[in-house]
């Protein structure tokens, strides 16, 4: 797919056409819910702009003549008043646009000198500045800045952390980020609505650590959402999570991998055990233990791919063999056991994955 299908435009050197297209598919495109189809959508962006920018200017200049012609005519002329309508809207909403380039870039450069700040990074009054903008509502917005936040969060987190193990620090816990400063800026940008889409770019184990700190220190008066205090204002389409979402996420992954490694495990074994009983059946010419052996093979092969894609209904078949399993006292049973518990772990993950 091109980039200008997935911006579903036709072919176009209009940048101004290219951004209000851009804008249109974010609408539906929210990277906290699709994080693949926004890093594509993105990337066709980019590439849109870069080639509307290599197109020269005599392209245009060779056009000139045609439009003088064309604009003699009543009808033309008509239908050009209606596009300097259109234009005065597109150079406002453009206006806006550069205006919010040119403050995110500002945003950028005081958030990272705070960050440099080993003193001023903890402390809440060297992030006020966050509340003076009216950029910060915009929904796109607040989620690249908030997304450039979570992840220098991290980063000099786990500096801190590979120091730590090494005993290499020689200051306190000041260093790293406090909890106390990541319940604030969460205020700012509502991490906890966007489980899925920082999971996918940092990474899940990180990801949630830091989740779970702010979910277990959430009662605390700081956690309020800050950004209430910018003209007592919200960021329109985001929503709070009220329940401890990120550890039963956390939780319901690691099920899954426990759920892999029975479903690998379980497979060799059964296909040690089959080939001895399929041996057994062809000898006594059961040919009908025989096929279910076979069906019952390829079942289990197909549930072990289904595990490894995290294809919900293929995983939800697997309900009848771990009872299967169960049944086979006392090889089989505990494995059976096993899975049964883990499988009742991954409900919890496709149903967080769903409310997404």
């Amino acid at each position: 797919m091109s980039a200008w299908d997935i911006l579903k435009i036709q072919q176009t050197n209009d940048i101004k056409v290219i951004k209000v297209a851009y804008a249109k598919q974010l609408k539906v495109c929210r990277p906290e819910s699709h994080p693949e189809e926004f890093q594509a959508l993105h990337q066709a962006y980019k590439s849109a702009l870069n080639w509307a920018k290599s197109i020269t200017e005599e392209h245009f200049e060779a056009q000139a003549p045609l439009d003088n012609m064309l604009s003699e005519q009543p009808e033309v002329i008509e239908a050009a008043e209606m596009s300097d309508t259109v234009d005065d809207v597109d150079r406002e909403r453009q206006a806006e646009l550069d205006e919010m380039h040119i403050e995110y870039k500002q945003h950028i450069e005081e958030i990272s000198k705070v960050f440099d700040d080993k003193v001023a990074r903890n402390d809440i009054s060297a992030w006020r500045f966050l509340q003076k903008s009216q950029s910060i509502l915009d929904p796109e917005y607040n989620t690249q800045l908030g997304m450039f936040v979570f992840e220098s969060i991290l980063k000099i987190n786990k500096e801190f952390e590979q120091l730590s193990r090494k005993k290499k620090r020689y200051s306190g816990d000041r260093e790293k980020i406090s909890i106390e400063t990541i319940l604030y800026l969460d205020g700012v940008f509502n991490w906890r609505s966007q489980v899925n889409a920082l999971c996918y770019f940092f990474g899940e184990q990180d990801t949630v650590k830091v989740l779970n700190l702010i979910e277990t220190h959430a009662h605390k008066p700081d956690s309020s959402l800050a950004i209430d205090s910018v003209q007592g204002a919200k960021v329109i389409g985001k929503r709070t999570v009220s329940t401890n979402q990120a550890d039963e996420y956390l939780a319901a992954v690691e099920a899954l991998a426990r759920l892999k490694s029975l479903t690998y495990r379980s497979f060799c074994v059964c296909l040690l055990l089959c080939g001895i009983l399929m041996t057994a059946f062809m000898d006594q010419g059961i040919d009908g233990g025989v096929l279910f052996l076979r069906i019952f093979i390829v079942v289990h092969f197909v549930q072990m791919l289904g595990v490894a894609i995290r294809n919900k209904y293929i995983i939800y078949s697997m309900w009848p063999v771990s009872i299967l399993f169960i049944l086979c006292f006392p090889i089989m049973t505990l494995t059976g056991i096993a899975m049964l518990s883990n499988l009742r772990k991954v409900k919890v993950y496709f149903k967080y994955e769903q409310k997404q």
